[in-house]
């Protein structure tokens, strides 16, 4: 695995990494939610959004007990190369009553192809408190393909059950801002 700058760097004509556009949908980040997304550098790049929750509780619809964010990414980059998410730092709060559990879950894939990472981080009441997490996914991996530039996919969420309280309560917020590790190599083929 190599660092995109230092693949780069020894190339005189060398372009680095643009962000040629994003979309994205979804029950926690619908049309006009983004307020931002910067390019730090070649292996770096943050979004937000407004923010969301999964809800669970009495008076509360089912359809709040999971919300998510798809998000496509298209870069434009050197062909030559390819790239991988290697982590993704995003935070909140969570609110769990006893028998209540959560996941924060997002799942990298590339358009038109089957292969998909993901990370996962489980929350299981009683519990309350802000939450930081920084995933990495060394071993699931997902290349982008050689030879073409197609978007990657982020499909962000969270969920909310009661695993074994069935008036419990609970809520999974998500801070909405999401600090993207990418991974560069030369492309074999």
């Amino acid at each position: 695995m190599l660092v995109l700058g230092s693949v780069f760097g020894q190339e005189s004509n060398y372009t680095s990494p643009a962000l040629k556009g994003i979309s994205y949908g979804g029950t926690g980040c619908t049309q006009g939610s983004m307020r931002f997304s910067v390019p730090i550098n070649s292996t770096r790049f943050v979004m937000a959004f407004g923010g969301y929750a999964a809800s669970i509780g009495p008076g509360v619809s089912v359809i709040e007990s999971r919300k998510n964010c798809q998000i496509n990414i298209n870069l434009d980059y050197p062909m030559g190369y390819q790239y991988a998410v290697d982590g993704n730092t995003y935070s909140g709060y969570v609110s769990l009553e006893e028998g209540v559990s959560a996941i924060h879950k997002s799942i990298y894939y590339f358009s038109g192809y089957e292969q998909q990472g993901s990370t996962q981080s489980n929350f299981t009441g009683p519990y309350s408190a802000p939450y930081a997490v920084k995933d990495s996914i060394p071993d699931e991996q997902v290349w982008s393909p050689c030879g073409s530039s197609v978007p990657l996919n982020i499909n962000n969420q969270v969920r909310i059950s009661r695993a074994s309280n069935s008036t419990g309560s609970g809520t999974l917020y998500d801070s909405g801002l999401w600090d993207v590790s990418l991974v560069w190599q030369t492309c074999t083929e």
